[in-house]
């Protein structure tokens, strides 16, 4: 989400339109906003089009795959940038855009599209780089901290878990008392 309103506030300084598709209505509903948003920001109020947003597919991956390609072929496109919930159907997009010259910047968590992703594009983030993008494509200290914020919370979890295993492991042993709820 971040990502698709870092991609329109550069779209709408420079003057270029975007395209922002989604295969979730609520994802969908959640673009349109954030679009919009950015170009209020960029004051670039009258160049946003609602019909910017598109929702291609409602939880049907094929579908949004060949809306995807449909987009690529009537659309004039500079660049592409997917991040989502890809599986298998992602070969399709890649593929399509490779053969059409596209620069693609790609993301997934899924790790079976993530060698789908590698082999049609060079730009592929991998597994937590996709929380990262908003920081690649600006400099504005508010992602960095909300970067930094999810990294420092999640090494409290991480430092939690060791240390509830840590204690169950000793807790026979030197006779303490058991972890409440366990």
């Amino acid at each position: 989400m971040l990502t698709a309103e870092r991609v329109a506030a550069e779209a709408a300084l420079n003057g270029a339109s975007v395209q922002v598709t989604s295969a979730d209505a609520v994802a969908h509903l959640a673009l349109r906003g954030a679009v919009r948003q950015a170009y209020q920001v960029a004051g670039q109020t009258q160049d946003y089009d609602p019909a910017q947003v598109q929702l291609l597919a409602q939880s049907d991956d094929l579908a949004y795959a060949t809306g995807v390609t449909g987009i690529y072929a009537r659309q004039r496109l500079e660049a592409s940038v997917l991040i989502g919930s890809f599986g298998q159907e992602f070969l399709l997009i890649g593929e399509d855009g490779a053969q059409r010259g596209l620069p693609q910047i790609v993301g997934t968590t899924n790790p079976a599209a993530l060698p789908l992703m590698l082999l049609t594009t060079s730009s592929t983030l991998v597994g937590e780089e996709i929380f990262a993008a908003e920081v690649y494509l600006t400099s504005e200290r508010r992602a960095r901290a909300r970067l930094l914020t999810q990294d420092v919370l999640r090494t409290v979890v991480i430092l939690l878990m060791i240390g509830g295993f840590v204690y169950t492991l000793l807790q026979p042993t030197l006779g303490l008392p058991p972890l409440p709820g366990l």
